[in-house]
Order: C-alpha cells, then structure tokens, then sequence
C-alpha cells in the first residue's frame, strides 16, 4: 500500500486500521502527513477498503511476483 504525500493531509484516520501497525505520522518537507512502513506492510489493504482517508491518498500498486 501506498499513501500519496501530496494528497495526504496528515489526518491520521487511517492509522487505527492497520493491523500490523505499519502506519505512522511523517515529516515531509514540513508537512505532516501518514506515511506506510513498507518493511512492516503486509499488502492487506484495509486501509484503503476502510475508505477513510478524506482524500483517497491511500492506493495500492501493482504487485509483481518474482
């Protein structure tokens, strides 16, 4: 999962549906915004199908399979 720093507004509406907590706030060149742990994220998706970010910053890429 990914979370578009552009069209984040740093809400954090999104944080309580992670269920590996792989969801924090950020920095990001003086923003605040979410941001997803890619190391943590499990590609679940309940984030996104929770559809609470305001602005539909949280979108999934396309997965390749080695």
């Amino acid at each position: 999962m990914i979370i578009d720093k552009v069209a984040c507004i740093g809400c954090e509406a999104c944080h309580p549906y992670c269920p590996v907590n792989a969801i924090a706030g950020a920095d990001v060149e003086g923003k605040q915004v979410s941001e997803i742990n890619q190391d943590e994220c499990v590609e679940c998706g309940v984030c996104l199908r929770a559809e609470v970010c305001p602005t539909d910053a949280i979108w999934m890429p396309e997965l390749h399979w080695p």
